[in-house]
């Protein structure tokens, strides 16, 4: 009933090894394994593939959620489909999510668009900065940004993936009209 497909079992057992490595030495693994926007000097083409491997060290949570989540789908998915099948697949969707970030972090502004993307409190510095920091500071850290772009713009649009989706819902729970 538990047993977990090759594949599956190798990734998350990879995730979690990065995980307690990134407890260890965060900033250079973010720093050269995160994904960066293409104009950042910090950028490096394996940060596409590498980015989804981090986790937030500030949280268990975090790992154990996404962990779950490929438990329960990779699981099913790779039964079905077989181990190279999902493991292209899981490797299409890393691929497709990174590409996402760095076109729209890239074009948006370039299309006229106002970006923000808040410095959340704890990030971008030392994991040291980060462990004391808990979700109640970031929510308000985006309502902060919220507050100000929208001071600024006329219509705003609210996007986050994964933890930046719950901050998304987190500031925008209050506002009458968005867009």
């Amino acid at each position: 009933m538990f047993a977990m497909p090759p594949v599956t079992r190798a990734l998350i057992i990879a995730n979690v090894a990065l995980y307690l490595l990134e407890l260890w030495v965060a900033p250079f693994l973010l720093l050269h394994f995160a994904l960066w926007p293409l104009a950042s000097e910090a950028f490096r083409p394996w940060q596409i593939l590498t980015y989804a491997f981090l986790h937030d060290p500030s949280s268990v949570w975090h790992i154990f959620f996404n962990m779950f989540a490929l438990y329960m789908f990779g699981r099913a998915l790779e039964s079905f489909w077989g181990s190279r099948r999902f493991l292209i697949y899981f490797l299409v969707c890393v691929l497709a999510a990174g590409a996402t970030q760095l076109i729209v972090t890239r074009f948006t502004p370039d299309a006229g668009f106002t970006v923000e993307m808040p410095l959340l409190p704890g990030h971008g510095t030392d994991i040291s900065d980060m462990v004391p920091t808990r979700w109640p500071q970031w929510c308000e850290a985006a309502d902060d940004a919220f507050t100000e772009l929208a001071a600024r713009c006329d219509a705003v649009a609210v996007v986050g993936l994964s933890m930046g989706g719950s901050l998304a819902v987190c500031t925008t729970r209050g506002a009458t009209s968005v867009g």
